[in-house]
């Protein structure tokens, strides 16, 4: 299989908000190797707090929530050589001057998750495959305070302020229809990182890396191709 100039590079996944990490798989075979980082949502294991710790030159593909972590640490290491960000935000909620969701959805999302968090997650699925489907099944165990940890950040994590230190070349996808991370908040991390290029995807939604797999997969290719060469 034709890596693009990956073989010797680490790929880390940092997975959304309440995602498995098995729906990531397909972008797994972009490296050599790669580590998909486990939040704990679906496990007794794992954090969604998470740290990128490593001496080893890599790239970063994150969804999401995990956008939060791959920026961050772009940010903070030089051993991040580029980033492919799908549905990415650097705040998630609304601030004076800038425009994104509000901060009562995610307490209302706790409060339902205390009550009934497979509902809730049927629910927020159903929104985030629009206008597509996606057909996901509740897992086995839900970590119900990992998950409520991640909302938490959803809901007071902030790194606006570092978006103009990334130097790295960074590949960002947003969908059209996309009703959790909106093409506002997308367009705000594109216009704040000097070399990055935003790729618009029509009539798709917040689950765009696993309905739009094919599409995307052809783009990264072609990005790393030209982002890691020596």
């Amino acid at each position: 299989m034709d890596r693009s100039g990956t073989d010797d590079i680490v790929q880390h996944i940092f997975p959304g908000w309440a995602m498995p990490g098995e729906l990531y798989a397909p972008y797994e075979n972009i490296a050599v190797k790669t580590v998909v980082h486990d939040a704990g949502f679906f496990s007794k294991s794992g954090k969604s707090s998470i740290e990128l710790d490593t001496d080893e030159q890599c790239f970063i593909t994150a969804h999401s929530m995990g956008t939060l972590f791959a920026l961050k640490a772009a940010a903070s290491s030089e051993n991040v050589k580029a980033l492919i960000l799908f549905s990415p935000f650097a705040k998630f909620t609304s601030a004076e001057g800038y425009e994104a969701q509000e901060h009562e959805s995610v307490e209302t999302m706790k409060k339902h998750l205390d009550s009934n968090p497979g509902a809730l997650l049927k629910s927020f699925w159903r929104k985030m495959a629009k206008p597509e489907n996606l057909t996901m099944i509740i897992p086995g165990f839900l970590n119900v305070p990992r998950l409520k940890e991640g909302l938490d950040i959803l809901a007071t994590c902030d790194v606006r302020n570092l978006l103009s230190k990334i130097r790295i070349p960074v590949l960002i996808f947003q969908g059209t229809g996309d009703l959790i991370s909106t093409c506002a908040m997308a367009s705000f991390v594109k216009d704040n990182i000097p070399h990055s290029e935003l790729v618009m995807m029509e009539n798709t939604g917040h689950a765009l890396p696993f309905t739009k797999a094919n599409e995307c997969m052809k783009k990264i290719k072609r990005f790393l191709a030209e982002a890691l060469k020596k």
